[in-house]
Protein backbone atom coordinates (compact mmCIF):
# COMPACT_ATOMS: atom_id res chain seq x y z
CA UNK A 1 0.00 0.00 0.00
CA UNK A 2 1.55 3.58 -0.97
CA UNK A 3 0.70 6.37 1.54
CA UNK A 4 0.28 9.59 -0.31
CA UNK A 5 1.65 12.90 1.96
CA UNK A 6 0.11 16.06 1.34
CA UNK A 7 2.59 18.92 0.56
CA UNK A 8 1.96 22.49 0.76
CA UNK A 9 2.84 24.60 -2.42
CA UNK A 10 6.14 25.50 -0.67
CA UNK A 11 7.22 21.41 -0.89
CA UNK A 12 6.69 21.64 3.63
CA UNK A 13 4.51 18.56 4.31
CA UNK A 14 0.97 19.78 5.58
CA UNK A 15 -0.20 19.27 9.07
CA UNK A 16 -3.47 16.83 9.81
CA UNK A 17 -6.22 18.72 10.38
CA UNK A 18 -8.32 15.45 10.79
CA UNK A 19 -10.85 17.18 8.95
CA UNK A 20 -10.16 13.77 6.19
CA UNK A 21 -10.79 11.20 8.86
CA UNK A 22 -14.44 12.93 9.69
CA UNK A 23 -14.68 14.60 6.04
CA UNK A 24 -16.56 11.38 4.51
CA UNK A 25 -19.39 11.64 7.31
CA UNK A 26 -22.25 14.16 6.76
CA UNK A 27 -24.54 15.81 9.18
CA UNK A 28 -26.88 13.53 8.10
CA UNK A 29 -25.30 10.45 8.72
CA UNK A 30 -24.32 11.06 12.39
CA UNK A 31 -28.20 12.12 13.10
CA UNK A 32 -29.62 9.16 11.47
CA UNK A 33 -27.61 6.58 14.69
CA UNK A 34 -28.09 9.65 17.07
CA UNK A 35 -31.78 9.43 16.50
CA UNK A 36 -32.08 5.34 16.45
CA UNK A 37 -29.92 5.40 20.16
CA UNK A 38 -32.89 7.51 21.30
CA UNK A 39 -35.28 5.91 20.06
CA UNK A 40 -34.74 2.54 21.19
CA UNK A 41 -32.75 3.83 24.34
CA UNK A 42 -35.78 5.98 25.01
CA UNK A 43 -37.98 3.49 27.45
CA UNK A 44 -34.63 2.73 29.27
CA UNK A 45 -33.65 6.51 29.28
CA UNK A 46 -37.04 7.86 30.14
CA UNK A 47 -37.10 9.66 33.82
CA UNK A 48 -39.12 7.57 36.43
CA UNK A 49 -42.57 9.16 37.63
CA UNK A 50 -42.16 12.00 40.10
CA UNK A 51 -42.62 11.36 43.58
CA UNK A 52 -45.42 13.23 45.09
CA UNK A 53 -44.72 14.18 48.76
CA UNK A 54 -46.81 16.11 51.14
CA UNK A 55 -45.40 18.80 54.04
CA UNK A 56 -46.42 18.78 57.48
CA UNK A 57 -45.27 22.28 58.81
CA UNK A 58 -45.46 24.37 62.02
CA UNK A 59 -44.87 26.81 64.14
CA UNK A 60 -43.68 26.56 67.55
CA UNK A 61 -44.54 29.17 70.65
CA UNK A 62 -43.44 29.47 73.99
CA UNK A 63 -45.87 30.43 76.89
CA UNK A 64 -45.02 33.40 76.89
CA UNK A 65 -46.45 33.40 73.10
CA UNK A 66 -42.19 34.13 71.85
CA UNK A 67 -41.53 32.07 68.85
CA UNK A 68 -39.04 29.00 69.65
CA UNK A 69 -36.12 29.69 67.70
CA UNK A 70 -33.82 26.06 66.92
CA UNK A 71 -36.11 23.66 68.92
CA UNK A 72 -35.25 20.16 68.05
CA UNK A 73 -38.75 18.52 65.62
CA UNK A 74 -39.17 14.88 65.26
CA UNK A 75 -41.78 13.64 63.06
CA UNK A 76 -42.72 9.99 63.27
CA UNK A 77 -44.92 8.13 61.20
CA UNK A 78 -46.82 5.47 63.43
CA UNK A 79 -47.98 2.93 61.22
CA UNK A 80 -44.50 2.71 59.96
CA UNK A 81 -40.96 3.12 60.14
CA UNK A 82 -39.82 6.82 58.69
CA UNK A 83 -39.03 9.29 60.89
CA UNK A 84 -37.79 12.90 59.85
CA UNK A 85 -36.00 15.72 62.48
CA UNK A 86 -34.91 19.33 62.15
CA UNK A 87 -35.16 22.48 64.04
CA UNK A 88 -37.03 25.22 63.74
CA UNK A 89 -35.84 28.43 61.97
CA UNK A 90 -35.70 32.01 63.34
CA UNK A 91 -39.16 32.64 63.02
CA UNK A 92 -39.83 29.26 64.69
CA UNK A 93 -41.09 27.33 62.12
CA UNK A 94 -40.16 23.94 60.38
CA UNK A 95 -41.58 21.75 57.67
CA UNK A 96 -40.48 18.29 56.71
CA UNK A 97 -41.51 16.69 53.33
CA UNK A 98 -43.43 13.48 54.05
CA UNK A 99 -44.67 10.71 51.39
CA UNK A 100 -47.99 11.76 49.98
CA UNK A 101 -51.12 9.75 51.02
CA UNK A 102 -52.81 8.68 54.12
CA UNK A 103 -50.91 8.57 56.80
CA UNK A 104 -51.04 9.72 60.66
CA UNK A 105 -47.50 11.16 61.53
CA UNK A 106 -46.37 12.49 65.31
CA UNK A 107 -44.77 15.75 66.15
CA UNK A 108 -42.37 15.37 69.09
CA UNK A 109 -40.84 19.13 69.70
CA UNK A 110 -38.53 19.55 72.54
CA UNK A 111 -36.79 22.93 73.35
CA UNK A 112 -34.74 23.70 76.72
CA UNK A 113 -36.76 24.77 79.85
CA UNK A 114 -40.00 23.29 78.29
CA UNK A 115 -41.99 19.75 78.58
CA UNK A 116 -41.74 18.02 75.51
CA UNK A 117 -44.96 18.70 72.98
CA UNK A 118 -46.40 15.56 71.24
CA UNK A 119 -49.00 16.27 68.33
CA UNK A 120 -50.75 14.42 65.97
CA UNK A 121 -51.41 14.94 62.59
CA UNK A 122 -52.59 13.38 59.51
CA UNK A 123 -52.26 13.43 55.93
CA UNK A 124 -54.51 12.64 53.28
CA UNK A 125 -52.97 13.15 50.15
CA UNK A 126 -50.14 16.20 48.74
CA UNK A 127 -51.22 18.75 51.04
CA UNK A 128 -49.41 20.77 53.31
CA UNK A 129 -51.07 20.34 56.77
CA UNK A 130 -49.75 23.19 59.37
CA UNK A 131 -49.86 23.35 62.95
CA UNK A 132 -49.50 25.88 65.44
CA UNK A 133 -47.65 24.16 68.57
CA UNK A 134 -47.89 25.95 72.17
CA UNK A 135 -44.82 24.57 74.90
CA UNK A 136 -45.44 24.58 78.25
CA UNK A 137 -43.05 24.97 81.54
Amino acid sequence: MTRTRMMTPDGVPARSTGRRSIGRLRAGHLAVPLLACLALGGPALAKKPAVHWAVIAGTLFTPEATLARGAQVEVRQLNGKKHWSTTTDDAGEFDVPVPAGHADYEIEAKFRGFQPLKAKVQVQADEKVTVFLHLQR
